[in-house]
């Protein structure tokens, strides 16, 4: 993938969802099952298989099984990218 094919897939209208879901204030693991992502982020289970993989490639993203789970955690690219999001994300909601 080029870079600007991942800027478009970073700035998708609930993808940014998924990086927000992992980063919890309260929890210093940033690591989740996939299903509570994908209740979380409202997008369906099949589609945040594929959009995980490509953000494992490259390198924001880890998977593990656990049992018959997959959890997720954000690699430190990961939480810095998140961070940023959740940034953007406090100061849109102030722009009311």
């Amino acid at each position: 993938m080029e870079k600007d094919t991942m800027w478009y897939m970073i700035l998708r209208e609930k993808t940014p969802y998924i990086f927000l879901s992992l980063l919890t204030e309260n929890d210093n693991s940033y690591s989740k099952p996939m299903a509570q992502i994908s209740r979380e982020s409202n997008l369906t289970y099949s589609y945040l298989v594929d959009i995980i993989h490509k953000f494992k490639l490259y390198g924001f993203l880890n998977a593990e099984k656990s049992g018959r789970a997959s959890i997720i955690t954000l690699t430190k690219k990961g939480r810095e990218l998140a961070i940023l999001l959740r940034q953007i994300s406090d100061i849109l909601k102030n722009a009311k």
